[in-house]
């Protein structure tokens, strides 16, 4: 009996070593890991060229944290805004970080000789347009925000144009990430401007309308009796007749600068 206690004392010590060493080894291979460095970054960089070709859409993916769209008008100040940002990758938030912001285009005409982005694209002038020489990304914070304003008239001037701009950051305290520290904007004029067009079809008195207006935001339909401003509305007519149906749509600069569309619908 007595041989019998002492045997198992030994296994339970043993076991007892074991459950130890084991504990033991995980704990100073989690002590000993190494963290990824710091480093600054533009996270609008990191989808390449930043091509603005549409009114605003919300999407999953943001080219700046923190913000629901790739752009949005200042309409009191006339003036066409681009959120940016510069972002502090890694765990490490101790300190403040200076930032430098500076216009890089010659990585747009880089863009340009290789078909990167259209070749009759043009280099946005410096007198259009306003940035910061400078940010500072604050102790405990992963980004600091700063905005790309640029000239609207002068963008609504220029209606079917393809401008480019070249934001870059440089920094003398934390190491940048090269490869996503330059930000290529490339902006196309034309969504700007809405136009406004629609087809239909006739099912006895009622009539289904596709809407297939350009760079539209809001809609707003006339049907000759009756109105809706849905974009791809259906409409019951009470009687037969001919009827002038038309079709005005909105884009970002709302009843600034509207588009009509107008044809006669015959119901029998």
């Amino acid at each position: 009996m007595i041989r019998i206690f002492t045997i198992n004392i030994k296994i339970l010590t043993l076991l007892v070593v074991i459950t130890h060493n084991f504990i033991s080894c995980d704990y100073d291979e989690f002590k000993s890991a190494e963290y990824t460095a710091s480093k600054l970054y533009m996270p609008a960089a990191v989808r390449g060229v930043f091509t603005i070709d549409n009114v605003p859409q919300r999407v999953e993916w943001l080219p700046t944290p923190g913000y629901a769209y790739d752009f949005k008008i200042d309409h009191e100040n006339n003036i066409f805004i681009i959120p940016l940002g510069v972002y502090r990758s890694g765990i490490e938030r101790k300190g403040d970080i200076n930032v430098n912001i500076e216009v890089k285009n010659d990585t747009v005409n880089m863009l340009k000789s290789s078909g990167k982005i259209p070749e009759s694209t043009v280099i946005l002038p410096s007198n259009q347009y306003s940035i910061p020489t400078a940010l500072t990304v604050k102790n405990g914070s992963e980004i600091a925000g700063f905005d790309l304003e640029i000239n609207l008239a002068y963008l609504l001037s220029h209606p079917d144009e393809i401008f480019a701009i070249g934001v870059g950051i440089s920094s003398d305290e934390l190491e940048v990430n090269q490869d996503i520290s330059t930000t290529i904007i490339v902006i196309h004029t034309k969504m700007l401007v809405p136009t406004a067009d629609f087809t239909y079809s006739i099912n006895g008195k009622t009539v289904t309308f596709i809407n297939e207006s350009s760079f539209g935001m809001k809609y707003s339909w006339n049907f000759g009796d009756g109105r809706s401003n849905s974009k791809n509305p259906s409409h019951t007519y009470s009687s037969s007749g001919n009827y002038i149906v038309t079709l005005t749509t909105e884009g970002v600069m709302g009843p600034r600068n509207q588009a009509i569309a107008e044809k006669v619908i015959v119901i029998p």
